[in-house]
């Protein structure tokens, strides 16, 4: 299932502001930083799901299975999740800063291109 949010809860004041991403069960939390115009992913994997927060930025995620496709903008403040099989390719509009929430830790064996297995 792909999604698109706001993150849960957001409350700031004076001194900060909180934003919560996630409530989930992650094995790996990574910063992720995209150059403008610089291409990252292009692959799925099959037993993992990864959520990416947008700190700030603009990107467009290109997320394909083997019978439909679709292109998301997501932008500062936005979440989009990517569903195992889910093949994702981001294209950085502008510098962007993402987090990326993994529910397995990275395992090169569990990269994969469709038509490549």
């Amino acid at each position: 299932m792909l999604l698109i949010s706001r993150p849960f809860n957001k409350s700031f004041d004076e001194r900060r502001t909180l934003i919560e991403i996630s409530r989930g069960e992650w094995k790996q939390v990574n910063l992720l930083k995209i150059r403008k115009g610089k291409i990252v992913g292009g692959h799925y994997h099959k037993n993992k799901t990864e959520l990416f927060y947008v700190i700030s930025g603009l990107v467009v995620f290109t997320i394909a299975t083997q019978d439909r496709i679709g292109t998301h903008v997501v932008q500062t403040d936005e979440m989009i999740q990517v569903d195992p099989l889910e093949q994702h390719t981001l294209i950085a509009c502008e510098d962007s800063v993402l987090v990326e929430l993994m529910t397995t830790e990275f395992d090169e064996k569990n990269v994969f291109k469709y038509g490549e297995e």
